[in-house]
């Protein structure tokens, strides 16, 4: 599946930025885009709709998370994570 999805990035990055910007909700007035990994994701909103994008990064803990439920597993590694947008903390 992620192969599946980097190759439609490669064609065009935009492909599914362009689907959550016109499918179901599209139509509200705020929009908040939870998981936005990749640079041209970010890149997408800004080209589109540069007046409007407001970017917030939430971090927590790695104890915070645990309180949550979050267990981290050794050796498990998910390779989209590799693509994550650098912001400053």
């Amino acid at each position: 599946m992620i192969r599946w999805g980097e190759e439609k990035r490669v064609k065009d990055y935009g492909h599914f930025c362009r689907l959550i910007a016109s499918g179901p909700g599209s139509e509200k007035p705020v929009w908040i885009i939870s998981d936005a990994r990749r640079r041209t994701d970010v890149q997408y909103f800004e080209e589109n709709y540069r007046h409007h994008v407001v970017k917030v990064r939430v971090v927590a803990t790695e104890e915070a998370r645990q309180r949550r439920g979050w267990i981290f597993t050794p050796g498990k590694f998910v390779h989209s994570f590799i693509v994550l947008v650098p912001w400053r903390t």
